[in-house]
Protein backbone atom coordinates (compact mmCIF):
# COMPACT_ATOMS: atom_id res chain seq x y z
CA UNK A 1 0.00 0.00 0.00
CA UNK A 2 2.88 2.35 0.87
CA UNK A 3 4.51 1.66 -2.49
CA UNK A 4 1.26 2.55 -4.23
CA UNK A 5 1.05 5.81 -2.29
CA UNK A 6 4.65 6.63 -3.22
CA UNK A 7 3.86 5.99 -6.89
CA UNK A 8 0.81 8.23 -6.66
CA UNK A 9 2.88 10.97 -5.03
CA UNK A 10 5.44 10.75 -7.82
CA UNK A 11 2.60 10.91 -10.35
CA UNK A 12 1.35 14.13 -8.76
CA UNK A 13 4.82 15.63 -9.00
CA UNK A 14 5.15 14.65 -12.66
CA UNK A 15 1.69 15.70 -13.82
CA UNK A 16 0.84 19.11 -12.41
CA UNK A 17 -2.10 20.84 -14.05
CA UNK A 18 -2.05 24.62 -13.82
CA UNK A 19 -4.79 27.08 -14.74
CA UNK A 20 -4.88 27.80 -18.43
CA UNK A 21 -3.18 24.54 -19.45
CA UNK A 22 -5.00 21.82 -21.33
CA UNK A 23 -6.60 19.24 -19.04
CA UNK A 24 -5.63 15.75 -20.24
CA UNK A 25 -8.68 13.70 -19.34
CA UNK A 26 -7.25 10.65 -21.11
CA UNK A 27 -4.20 10.76 -18.84
CA UNK A 28 -6.45 10.83 -15.78
CA UNK A 29 -8.33 7.80 -17.10
CA UNK A 30 -4.99 6.05 -17.58
CA UNK A 31 -4.30 6.61 -13.89
CA UNK A 32 -7.32 4.43 -13.15
CA UNK A 33 -5.92 1.69 -15.37
CA UNK A 34 -2.61 1.85 -13.48
CA UNK A 35 -4.37 1.92 -10.11
CA UNK A 36 -3.01 5.38 -9.29
CA UNK A 37 -6.21 6.61 -7.69
CA UNK A 38 -4.64 9.35 -5.58
CA UNK A 39 -3.08 10.87 -8.68
CA UNK A 40 -6.35 10.53 -10.56
CA UNK A 41 -8.24 12.26 -7.76
CA UNK A 42 -5.75 15.11 -7.47
CA UNK A 43 -5.62 15.73 -11.22
CA UNK A 44 -9.38 15.43 -11.67
CA UNK A 45 -10.16 17.91 -8.91
CA UNK A 46 -7.51 20.32 -10.16
CA UNK A 47 -8.71 19.96 -13.75
CA UNK A 48 -12.33 20.47 -12.73
CA UNK A 49 -11.38 23.79 -11.14
CA UNK A 50 -9.65 24.84 -14.36
CA UNK A 51 -12.70 23.90 -16.41
CA UNK A 52 -15.00 25.73 -14.03
CA UNK A 53 -12.97 28.91 -14.39
CA UNK A 54 -13.07 28.52 -18.17
CA UNK A 55 -16.81 27.68 -18.09
CA UNK A 56 -16.23 24.32 -19.74
CA UNK A 57 -19.12 22.72 -17.91
CA UNK A 58 -19.20 19.36 -19.69
CA UNK A 59 -15.50 18.78 -19.06
CA UNK A 60 -15.95 19.90 -15.45
CA UNK A 61 -18.76 17.38 -15.01
CA UNK A 62 -16.68 14.58 -16.52
CA UNK A 63 -13.69 15.41 -14.32
CA UNK A 64 -15.81 15.60 -11.17
CA UNK A 65 -17.25 12.19 -12.03
CA UNK A 66 -13.72 10.84 -12.35
CA UNK A 67 -12.91 12.43 -9.00
CA UNK A 68 -15.95 10.79 -7.40
CA UNK A 69 -14.96 7.38 -8.75
CA UNK A 70 -11.40 7.89 -7.51
CA UNK A 71 -12.78 8.79 -4.08
CA UNK A 72 -14.86 5.61 -4.14
CA UNK A 73 -11.70 3.59 -4.75
CA UNK A 74 -9.64 5.43 -2.15
CA UNK A 75 -12.22 6.18 0.52
CA UNK A 76 -15.19 3.79 0.22
CA UNK A 77 -16.04 4.60 3.82
CA UNK A 78 -16.84 8.22 2.90
CA UNK A 79 -20.03 7.94 0.84
CA UNK A 80 -21.13 11.43 1.90
CA UNK A 81 -18.01 12.94 0.35
CA UNK A 82 -18.54 10.94 -2.81
CA UNK A 83 -22.15 12.13 -2.98
CA UNK A 84 -21.08 15.75 -2.56
CA UNK A 85 -18.57 15.46 -5.41
CA UNK A 86 -21.13 13.69 -7.60
CA UNK A 87 -23.69 16.42 -6.85
CA UNK A 88 -21.26 19.03 -8.16
CA UNK A 89 -20.81 16.89 -11.27
CA UNK A 90 -24.57 16.67 -11.77
CA UNK A 91 -24.95 20.43 -11.49
CA UNK A 92 -22.18 21.09 -14.02
CA UNK A 93 -23.62 18.49 -16.37
CA UNK A 94 -27.07 20.08 -16.14
CA UNK A 95 -25.66 23.46 -17.14
CA UNK A 96 -23.83 21.84 -20.06
CA UNK A 97 -26.82 19.77 -21.13
CA UNK A 98 -24.65 16.65 -20.78
CA UNK A 99 -27.42 14.17 -20.01
CA UNK A 100 -25.26 11.04 -19.76
CA UNK A 101 -22.94 12.65 -17.22
CA UNK A 102 -25.85 14.05 -15.23
CA UNK A 103 -27.61 10.70 -14.93
CA UNK A 104 -24.41 8.92 -13.94
CA UNK A 105 -23.70 11.58 -11.33
CA UNK A 106 -27.21 11.43 -9.89
CA UNK A 107 -26.91 7.65 -9.50
CA UNK A 108 -23.78 8.22 -7.43
CA UNK A 109 -25.57 10.89 -5.39
CA UNK A 110 -28.40 8.48 -4.58
CA UNK A 111 -25.94 5.75 -3.63
CA UNK A 112 -23.83 8.05 -1.47
CA UNK A 113 -26.77 9.50 0.45
CA UNK A 114 -28.30 6.05 0.95
CA UNK A 115 -25.03 4.63 2.27
CA UNK A 116 -24.69 7.67 4.56
CA UNK A 117 -28.24 7.12 5.84
CA UNK A 118 -29.28 10.55 4.58
CA UNK A 119 -32.56 9.05 3.48
CA UNK A 120 -34.39 12.27 2.67
CA UNK A 121 -31.57 13.46 0.44
CA UNK A 122 -31.38 10.05 -1.23
CA UNK A 123 -35.11 10.08 -1.98
CA UNK A 124 -34.92 13.60 -3.38
CA UNK A 125 -31.97 12.71 -5.62
CA UNK A 126 -33.73 9.55 -6.78
CA UNK A 127 -36.82 11.51 -7.80
CA UNK A 128 -34.61 13.98 -9.65
CA UNK A 129 -32.89 11.07 -11.38
CA UNK A 130 -36.25 9.64 -12.41
CA UNK A 131 -37.48 12.99 -13.73
CA UNK A 132 -34.35 13.61 -15.79
CA UNK A 133 -34.33 10.04 -17.07
CA UNK A 134 -37.91 10.36 -18.29
CA UNK A 135 -37.12 13.64 -20.02
CA UNK A 136 -33.78 12.83 -21.59
CA UNK A 137 -32.77 9.23 -20.94
CA UNK A 138 -33.40 5.91 -22.59
CA UNK A 139 -35.84 3.27 -21.36
CA UNK A 140 -33.04 1.52 -19.46
CA UNK A 141 -32.22 4.80 -17.69
CA UNK A 142 -35.86 5.20 -16.64
CA UNK A 143 -36.04 1.63 -15.36
CA UNK A 144 -32.82 2.07 -13.39
CA UNK A 145 -34.16 5.31 -11.93
CA UNK A 146 -37.36 3.56 -10.82
CA UNK A 147 -35.19 1.06 -8.95
CA UNK A 148 -33.27 3.89 -7.31
CA UNK A 149 -36.56 5.46 -6.21
CA UNK A 150 -37.68 2.10 -4.85
CA UNK A 151 -34.50 1.50 -2.90
CA UNK A 152 -34.66 4.99 -1.39
CA UNK A 153 -38.31 4.48 -0.47
CA UNK A 154 -37.51 1.15 1.19
CA UNK A 155 -34.69 2.75 3.16
CA UNK A 156 -37.26 5.29 4.35
CA UNK A 157 -39.60 2.50 5.51
CA UNK A 158 -42.05 2.96 2.66
CA UNK A 159 -42.33 -0.59 1.26
CA UNK A 160 -45.52 0.09 -0.69
CA UNK A 161 -43.82 2.80 -2.74
CA UNK A 162 -40.79 0.58 -3.19
CA UNK A 163 -43.01 -2.18 -4.52
CA UNK A 164 -44.65 0.21 -6.97
CA UNK A 165 -41.25 1.38 -8.20
CA UNK A 166 -40.08 -2.21 -8.66
CA UNK A 167 -43.21 -3.00 -10.67
CA UNK A 168 -42.68 0.07 -12.89
CA UNK A 169 -39.09 -0.94 -13.58
CA UNK A 170 -40.14 -4.54 -14.22
CA UNK A 171 -42.57 -3.48 -16.95
CA UNK A 172 -39.78 -1.68 -18.81
CA UNK A 173 -37.22 -4.45 -18.41
CA UNK A 174 -39.75 -7.11 -19.39
CA UNK A 175 -40.64 -5.29 -22.60
CA UNK A 176 -36.94 -4.92 -23.40
CA UNK A 177 -36.22 -8.57 -22.64
CA UNK A 178 -33.59 -7.55 -20.09
CA UNK A 179 -33.28 -10.51 -17.71
CA UNK A 180 -30.62 -8.85 -15.56
CA UNK A 181 -32.86 -5.83 -15.08
CA UNK A 182 -35.80 -8.07 -14.25
CA UNK A 183 -33.64 -9.87 -11.70
CA UNK A 184 -32.75 -6.56 -10.05
CA UNK A 185 -36.47 -5.82 -9.77
CA UNK A 186 -37.09 -9.19 -8.13
CA UNK A 187 -34.29 -8.52 -5.66
CA UNK A 188 -35.90 -5.23 -4.72
CA UNK A 189 -39.18 -7.12 -4.33
CA UNK A 190 -37.29 -9.59 -2.10
CA UNK A 191 -36.15 -6.72 0.12
CA UNK A 192 -39.71 -5.40 0.27
CA UNK A 193 -41.01 -8.80 1.39
CA UNK A 194 -38.28 -9.05 4.01
CA UNK A 195 -39.20 -5.62 5.33
CA UNK A 196 -42.76 -6.85 5.71
CA UNK A 197 -41.70 -10.10 7.36
CA UNK A 198 -42.92 -12.15 4.38
CA UNK A 199 -40.12 -14.72 4.34
CA UNK A 200 -41.71 -17.19 1.94
CA UNK A 201 -42.40 -14.52 -0.66
CA UNK A 202 -38.89 -13.09 -0.15
CA UNK A 203 -37.34 -16.51 -0.80
CA UNK A 204 -39.41 -16.93 -3.96
CA UNK A 205 -38.38 -13.50 -5.26
CA UNK A 206 -34.71 -14.28 -4.63
CA UNK A 207 -35.09 -17.63 -6.38
CA UNK A 208 -36.68 -15.87 -9.37
CA UNK A 209 -33.75 -13.47 -9.55
CA UNK A 210 -31.26 -16.34 -9.42
CA UNK A 211 -33.05 -18.16 -12.23
CA UNK A 212 -33.08 -15.04 -14.39
CA UNK A 213 -29.33 -14.54 -13.98
CA UNK A 214 -28.20 -18.16 -13.97
CA UNK A 215 -27.14 -17.99 -17.60
CA UNK A 216 -24.48 -15.54 -18.74
CA UNK A 217 -21.75 -13.62 -16.88
CA UNK A 218 -23.70 -10.36 -17.02
CA UNK A 219 -25.86 -11.67 -14.19
CA UNK A 220 -22.94 -12.07 -11.77
CA UNK A 221 -23.28 -8.66 -10.06
CA UNK A 222 -26.97 -9.23 -9.41
CA UNK A 223 -26.36 -12.76 -8.12
CA UNK A 224 -23.64 -11.42 -5.84
CA UNK A 225 -26.20 -9.08 -4.27
CA UNK A 226 -28.61 -11.97 -3.85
Amino acid sequence: AEEGEDADAQGRDDAVVEAGEAVDIAEIEECFVRGEYSTALWLAEDGAQVCNEEQRWADEARLLLLAAHAMAALRPGDPAGIAECAQRAAEAARVAGAVTFELEALRLVVWGHTESCFIGEAAQAAQQLLQQSKLFGKDADVASAHLAVGEAALADSRPAEAQQAAAAAMRIYKEAGDDVGRAACRLLACDVHLARGETHEAFQAAADAEAMCAEGPEGAPVLAKA
